[in-house]
């Protein structure tokens, strides 16, 4: 016991004086409510509210965008001439258009496919429609390959298969590399997303080529690619008229075509061209280069 004593006697010698003061010259000060800040500083800002913020999709939202990204795509097969007069057969491309609308309800659509692929093909060959399973459990993902559809014969076989139709090219727009295709409209198709007001938080590539979707993400273009500055680029993997989603399933680009010295990267059509291309398809719009050339017709 009277070893503790020395202890604590030790302790208090040693302590600085200083500290020791320190706890005398504690004061408490009074403030008024008038001092305290505004209460509606402290109030979330509506940019910030629960409604307005990206809701983190769900297995449930993914599979309901999924199902119905895909019921709005069509599986395409383009047969193209050959590129040398050495070579004996034709060049078989498989990839997929989508239907889309600007329209507020998505009605009256027009099926849309990058132009560089079926510009010019001898003959173009779209899937009919096909039941999606109603399953809870996304399928893993699965590319469909050009194995075993690469040959004079296969093309022959798609021509004369039920589940095929062979359709023709509607208009055209190189600059934009946009194309429609002439088919059967259906009552809706996907709309797009306003990228006006806001930028996709969550993005999903959806393909008739592949049996699930994949989170993708549009990447920064790196200015010294000047030959593909049009285009903006993603990093999901498949091309030739996939769509990039939102968990609403609005549409916000189209993917073209893979990177030509970056073939793990793919290069999309931005959002704006492409919905201005389907406001002139659906009439909403008039191209300004047709109206120049009505101007100058006028002026003449």
């Amino acid at each position: 016991m009277r070893r503790l004593k020395y202890c604590i006697l030790l302790l208090l010698l040693s302590f600085p004086l200083s500290a020791q003061e320190s706890f005398d010259s504690i004061t408490v000060k009074r403030i008024k409510p008038a001092d305290l800040p505004d209460p509606s500083e402290s109030v979330l800002p509506d940019v910030l509210r629960g409604a307005l913020m990206p809701k983190i999709p769900n297995t449930r939202d993914i599979e309901n965008m999924y199902k119905t990204g895909r019921s709005a795509m069509v599986e395409v097969i383009v047969e193209l001439a050959p590129t040398s007069s050495l070579q004996r057969d034709p060049i078989i491309m498989r990839g997929q258009a989508v239907w889309l609308s600007a329209n507020q309800d998505a009605s009256s659509p027009v099926l849309v496919t990058p132009a560089h692929w079926v510009d010019g093909a001898r003959r173009i060959f779209v899937a009919k429609p096909q039941t999606q399973p109603n399953s809870r459990d996304l399928p893993k993902a699965r590319v469909t390959t050009l194995s075993g559809l690469n040959t004079r014969r296969d093309i022959k076989k798609i021509a004369n298969d039920s589940n095929w139709t062979e359709v023709k090219v509607g208009s055209i727009d190189k600059h934009r590399n946009l194309a429609t295709i002439e088919h059967d409209v259906p009552e809706r198709g996907l709309g797009f997303m306003d990228v006006s007001k806001q930028s996709p938080t969550y993005l999903y590539g959806v393909s008739a080529l592949v049996d699930a979707p994949q989170q993708a993400m549009i990447l920064q273009v790196d200015p010294g690619e000047s030959d593909i500055v049009f285009y903006l680029q993603s990093d999901y993997p498949v091309a030739l008229g996939a769509p990039l989603i939102t968990p609403s399933a609005e549409v916000v680009a189209l993917t073209a075509m893979h990177h030509p010295e970056r073939p793990e990267l793919t290069l999309i059509i931005p959002p704006l061209a492409l919905k201005h291309f389907v406001e002139i398809q659906q009439g909403l719009k008039t191209s300004k280069l047709e109206t120049d050339v009505d101007e100058d017709s006028e002026d003449k």
